[in-house]
């Protein structure tokens, strides 16, 4: 997973999930934001102070959409 050099400003009271549902339209990439922002993880609740790097998710949508005999092992 590659990151893109985009930073997204939450606002207090924004979470993980309802920030990648937001930008991403999935709830489920919460994971690859939190993996692209390690200095966060303990915040489940945003306090608007975060600037949070944006990961590149369409490997990841390309691995998904992919027939199983082309998934990587």
């Amino acid at each position: 997973m590659r990151t893109i050099p985009y930073v997204y400003l939450p606002a207090a009271g924004e979470t993980w999930d309802s920030i990648a549902m937001a930008l991403y339209g999935r709830w489920e990439y919460a994971r690859e934001m939190l993996c692209v922002n390690p200095q966060y993880t303990d915040r489940i609740v945003m306090r608007g102070t975060e600037r949070l790097k944006l990961p590149d998710v369409s490997e990841t949508l390309e691995q998904e959409s992919a027939a199983p005999w082309k998934k990587e092992a």
